[in-house]
């Protein structure tokens, strides 16, 4: 009795879709089913699909209210290298620059997309857009975990985000970090897509994110590695997966190549971006390991020479009273900016910062132990520390040398500083605008101009300390939060288990997730080497290590379970 409902409508669907049929109707079982149910098929589909939309629009609204909850702790505020931005969007309309080297170290993307905004609707717009990017880069992802693991995983994802302080900050900030958070998430929703249905132009999507991630942050050039993610791809015969891959890259590279054309015809430089000699690794050896120094090697001693010839005899180097051994152990960042001017004017803009980046390489060589150990300290700094305490931490781990102490009290400055970079010059060179390649001449009422601009646009921003004047209860949220994920290292380990997935329907998007695991730590691995404990480095790819901890859990729960029913047996199980 219970199949004469299911015989009527089959007999009432046969009825309609041929009204000439005789009207003695054959048995039930001998009815052709395919075709009535194919025509069933595509109302039943957009039902599905409409109900699958509805989680998706949710996650959307819910966490455009978690950035606005969040403003609450963090308001918007000015980011690291805050002033380079606006001063790189100040010169990009212009034919010719002010910073010829700023324009080639910076990439475009967060100076136009900050300045921009800020141009039409000013800092209240720039937060708008901020908080559309976050809600919906968020969503992207969780619509694609959704697909590959269930709601519930999704929402686990979603749910770790929104209570990690770290990432969150980085999001109200006017820099890369917020922008490179927002790529970092719709990259892993495309790797996650291209995983599910592999196709060359998946691919190409996960190359053209790529891209933007190299706009948003030079530094990440880095996870263009991912594309060899496509020999993980499961199911799929070698030439193929090779095939997927070159896709992604010939994306980018089609992408990067019309921006080094950009750079090429306008600045004389092609390429994506200039500097990065200079900083790997004389960023870190420089200001916080304190290895360099003229004894180190010949072209320790040639960059000790040009120091001497061409910066300590300028009138604010004489007033702090700097010789060459207070200059190579103070640590200042100012001092380090000047020495990236210098190398274009001591060395020549073809040298591309070689003789610094050669003199870095020297004190690294000079002292390998204690570089190597820095490099350690930075990463279990930045992996299992808050970023509350990890200022103090910071200070302990990379002390004050003595000498910089006793210049500081000479010149009436507090002992230590108060935040950030241990500080003698109060900014650097006047002169260092005068590096360049020699392709622009601005004149002094063009550099004052581009200033002016700059500061006109940096007044509408508190900077950190005035931005985080906070009450009793955000404090107390941020510091309570910020401490309950001190374990966040606990998490990374976890993505490891992404490789005990044997659900075949789940195995391309736990290789997926693997991927990004590995992106990530090579990403940031290699940035370490060249830079100090910034937080906020690590922060946009929270999302690729929380999604692989929660996938390879997910799979290492599965394995246990099986074992389990296993161990049980047929009859037990």
């Amino acid at each position: 009795m219970a199949s004469a409902p299911d015989t009527t409508a089959a007999a009432d669907r046969k009825v309609a879709a041929a009204p000439v049929a005789p009207a003695t109707a054959a048995p039930p079982d001998s009815l052709p089913q395919p075709a009535p149910r194919a025509r069933l098929t595509p109302p039943a589909s957009r039902s599905s699909v409409s109900a699958s939309r509805w989680p998706v629009l949710a996650a959307f609204a819910g966490l455009a209210a978690v950035y606005r909850a969040w403003s609450w702790v963090f308001p918007l505020q000015q980011g690291r290298d805050f002033h380079t931005y606006l001063s790189y969007f100040t010169q990009f309309f212009r034919e010719a620059p002010a910073d010829h080297q700023l324009m080639l170290f910076r990439t475009p993307g967060a100076p136009l997309f900050f300045g921009l905004l800020d141009r039409l609707g000013g800092p209240a717009l720039v937060d708008a857009g901020l908080n559309l990017l976050y809600a919906a880069s968020l969503a992207a992802l969780f619509a694609a975990a959704r697909r590959a693991w269930g709601t519930l995983l999704a929402s686990c994802l979603l749910g770790l985000l929104a209570l990690l302080p770290s990432y969150n900050w980085a999001w109200h900030t006017v820099a890369t970090e917020s922008l490179t958070a927002a790529g970092t998430a719709f990259f892993a929703a495309a790797l996650l897509g291209a995983f599910a249905r592999p196709g060359p132009w998946r691919w190409a999507v996960c190359g053209a994110w790529a891209f933007a991630l190299v706009m948003a942050r030079p530094s990440n050039q880095l996870a263009v590695a991912a594309c060899l993610a496509c020999l993980a791809v499961p199911g799929l015969p070698a030439r193929r997966r090779l095939a997927l891959g070159a896709s992604m890259l010939a994306a980018y590279c089609v992408l990067a190549g019309a921006w080094m054309a950009h750079n090429g015809l306008r600045y004389g430089e092609f390429t994506v971006s200039r500097g990065g000699a200079g900083l790997m690794p004389g960023h870190r050896v420089f200001l916080w390991d304190r290895l360099m120094a003229p004894g180190n090697g010949p072209a320790s001693a040639r960059l000790a020479e040009a120091v001497a010839a061409d910066l300590l005899p300028r009138p604010e180097y004489r007033a702090k009273g700097v010789d060459l051994e207070l200059f190579f152990a103070a640590g200042d960042e100012n001092m380090f900016a000047d020495l990236l001017a210098l190398s274009d004017r001591a060395f020549g803009w073809e040298s591309n910062f070689s003789t610094l980046q050669k003199a870095a390489l020297e004190g690294v060589a000079a002292r390998p132990l204690d570089y190597l150990a820095g490099v350690r300290d930075t990463l279990r700094l930045v992996f299992s520390v808050s970023e509350v305490e990890a200022h103090e931490r910071i200070k302990a781990r990379w002390p004050t040398p003595e000498i910089v102490k006793a210049r500081r009290a000479a010149l009436g400055l507090p002992v230590e500083a108060p935040l950030g970079f241990t500080r003698i010059m109060d900014q650097s060179s006047a002169y260092w605008l005068e590096s360049g390649s020699g392709r622009f001449a601005p004149t002094p009422e063009e550099r004052r101009a581009v200033r002016e601009e700059t500061a006109a646009m940096a007044a509408r921003y508190p900077d950190f300390m005035e931005a985080m004047r906070l009450g009793p209860w955000p404090t107390r949220v941020w510091h309570t939060l910020a401490a309950a994920w001190s374990w966040f290292f606990a998490l990374v380990p976890l993505g490891l288990g992404c490789l005990a997935e044997r659900d075949p329907g789940r195995r391309g998007s736990a290789r997926a997730a693997l991927a990004l695991w590995a992106a990530g730590l090579w990403v940031l691995g290699v940035t370490y080497l060249g830079v100090d404990a910034v937080f906020q480095l690590r922060s946009p790819f929270d999302p690729w290590f929380l999604l692989a901890a929660l996938a390879g859990a997910r799979a290492l729960a599965g394995r246990v379970r099986g074992s389990a029913a296993s161990a049980a047996g047929p009859g037990r199980a």
